[in-house]
């Protein structure tokens, strides 16, 4: 057996997260509305919702790449919590987004490749 993963430690903690746009013609338009929720090391989540419920932007948010309306998203590295709504040197959060010409620089090569599938099968 492997060793075994602690699952008691919080990872990612939102507290009231909120993200509105305001518009002229549609008013305050509600992406992200008073949403909270804690993840555990070893656990498994999911977000889930019909198209423009705000996954997206809730997930940039965590990410610490958007800024919210109001609430707070935090990650847990090592014993130190970030605050991802505090701007770093080089912008937002400690989360980056994924640039795979970053990796494939460093040495790396993608283990995974998207293939195309016709639909004339």
């Amino acid at each position: 057996m492997g060793p075994k993963i602690e699952t008691e430690r919080v990872k990612i903690k939102v507290e009231n997260c909120k993200k509105y746009y305001y518009t002229i013609d549609r008013g305050a338009i509600k992406a992200v509305d008073g949403v909270g929720f804690e993840v555990k090391e070893g656990e498994i989540f999911g977000i889930m919702g019909v198209s423009g419920a705000g996954k997206s932007t809730l997930g940039r948010i965590i990410a610490g790449i958007q800024d919210h309306s109001s609430g707070k998203a935090y990650i847990r590295i090592g014993d130190e919590w970030g605050d991802m709504s505090v701007p770093r040197m080089r912008g937002r959060g400690r989360a980056t987004p994924y640039n795979p010409y970053c990796i494939k620089n460093m040495g790396y090569t993608p283990i995974a490749r998207s293939y195309r599938i016709s639909q004339n099968l």
